[in-house]
């Protein structure tokens, strides 16, 4: 170990103390060593911190080593502790190292000092990796569980595994209800087979899949969701399962649908008001030609009187002509209303 190792050494004689730093600077390690004899000094080391390890006598003239592996349990449990004794019995050792000591050596046998520190060091990394490993699953989980979409893993034939409490939420189907139930328990029946087709052989191609369902809730309401749907590998490649992360867009989509009709009605309206404007404007033309046809046809008749042969001929003309006259009108007024 080429850095510096600090190191905690709770002993009352000089001489032991200088053997033990010898015996590690043998052994070639690089040791910075504090050494401390009474309780007061040794809390205060405690909570300033900044050590690697502590080595502690079993029996001091003014302090017990059990009570400073208690101490260091609880201040600082993730530092190891050895006790260095010259006079510890068996029941003294197992029961240090059943509260929580990481080893014992004898100092009639201080070539064991530097292995035994050389271990725990290495268990005690070992520890503090393993807890960080676990603080981060533990962070992983809670983020999984207080996840605001839905996360469900299945197995490789789609057989759900796990789903967290969103999953519950949004579909009315508990965990114990749906687990190694299929996906399909979900399907709505309304969605073209192919979209199923496409999901698998993309995921079981190693790919992710992303797309939307219409899915059915338990009470039986439909419901859409987005989805991103992943497979997970093992160390060797291998897919194992699939990783399903959800979001409910029922709100999104029933927007996009009111979106669309809205849409749609300003179109047939921007139509028939188009149509409007242009039966307006075909009516007022035509209501010109009209005005001309029953004034000439009013002039004839006055002049022709009522024995010319061709009076009815007339007659029927003008009829005609106000008929028209009424539809234009008609025009007109739906043109006004459309505009």
């Amino acid at each position: 170990m080429g850095q510096s190792i600090h190191i905690l050494h709770l002993e009352d004689d000089p001489l032991d103390a200088e053997l033990v730093q010898i015996k590690l600077e043998e052994a070639g390690l690089v040791c910075q060593i504090t050494c401390l004899q009474n309780r007061e000094e040794y809390i205060a080391a405690l909570q300033q911190g900044g050590y690697d390890i502590i080595l502690a006598d079993f029996r001091l003239p003014a302090y017990d080593g059990m009570s400073a592996l208690h101490l260091a349990q609880e201040i600082c449990p993730e530092i190891p502790f050895i006790f260095v004794s010259g006079t510890m019995g068996e029941e003294a050792v197992i029961d240090g190292l059943t509260e929580g000591a990481t080893d014992y050596v004898l100092k009639q046998r201080l070539s064991r000092i530097a292995p035994a520190v050389r271990r725990a060091l290495h268990e005690a990394e070992n520890w503090q990796a393993r807890q960080q490993a676990e603080e981060e699953l533990r962070k992983l989980s809670r983020a999984v569980e207080q996840s605001a979409n839905t996360i469900i893993i299945t197995n490789t034939q789609g057989y759900i595994e796990y789903a967290n409490p969103r999953f519950a939420e949004t579909s009315g189907y508990s965990l114990s209800e749906v687990l190694e139930q299929h996906t399909r328990i979900l399907k709505s029946g309304l969605m073209p087979p192919d979209v199923y087709q496409q999901l698998w052989a993309t995921i079981n191609a190693g790919k992710e899949w992303r797309g939307e369902f219409q899915n059915r809730r338990k009470n039986g309401e439909l419901y859409w969701e987005s989805a991103s749907i992943s497979p997970i590998k093992n160390t060797d490649g291998v897919i194992t399962h699939f990783l399903a992360v959800k979001e409910d867009i029922t709100a999104r989509k029933q927007a996009e649908e009111v979106r669309a009709r809205l849409e749609e009605q300003l179109r047939q309206s921007q139509k028939m008001e188009s149509i409007g404007r242009l039966a307006s404007g075909v009516a007022h033309d035509f209501n010109n030609l009209l005005t001309v046809i029953l004034g000439y046809s009013d002039l004839l008749q006055i002049k022709m009187g009522s024995k010319h042969p061709w009076i009815d001929d007339l007659e029927q003309i003008r009829q005609a002509g106000e008929r028209a006259a009424t539809l234009t009108r008609q025009l007109l007024a739906f043109g006004r209303q459309q505009a």
